[in-house]
C-alpha cells in the first residue's frame, strides 16, 4: 500500500492504465515472496511472534524521475527495428538475383 492507503500505482502518475496497475501488483507479488523468504531463512518457528509483521525496509528506493529524450528514443527505435532490417536485406537480395537475371 502506498501513502494515506492507496494501492500503489492508484495515483494520476500512471493515468489509471491497466498496466501499470498490473505491474504494481506484480511488484507487490514478488516484494511479499521475498518477505516470506526473508522471514522462512530468520524463523525457525512459522508460529514466532515476529511472523506477522510486515517487514519495513528502512530506507526508500530512489524514485527520483530520470530524464528522458522522448524524440531521440522514438528516433532509435524507427532507426532499430529489425523487421526493417530484415526487409531491406530482401530487397538487396532480390536486386541482386534480378540483376544476375538479367546479366545471364
Amino acid at each position: 500500500m502506498g501513502s494515506g492507503g492507496r494501492a500503489l500505482g492508484s495515483g494520476a502518475a500512471d493515468g489509471g492504465s491497466r498496466t501499470s496497475s498490473w505491474d504494481v501488483y506484480a511488484a507487490q507479488e514478488v516484494v511479499a515472496r521475498a518477505e516470506r523468504a526473508l522471514k522462512l531463512l530468520m524463523l525457525s518457528d512459522l508460529q514466532d511472534r515476529f511472523w506477522a509483521p510486515e517487514l519495513i525496509p528502512v530506507d526508500a528506493p530512489d524514485t527520483t524521475p530520470g530524464a528522458f529524450d522522448v524524440a531521440r528514443a522514438l528516433a532509435d527505435a524507427r532507426k532499430n527495428r529489425p523487421e526493417i532490417a530484415e526487409l531491406t536485406a530482401q530487397v538487396s537480395q532480390q536486386d541482386v538475383a534480378l540483376t544476375l537475371a538479367r546479366d545471364g
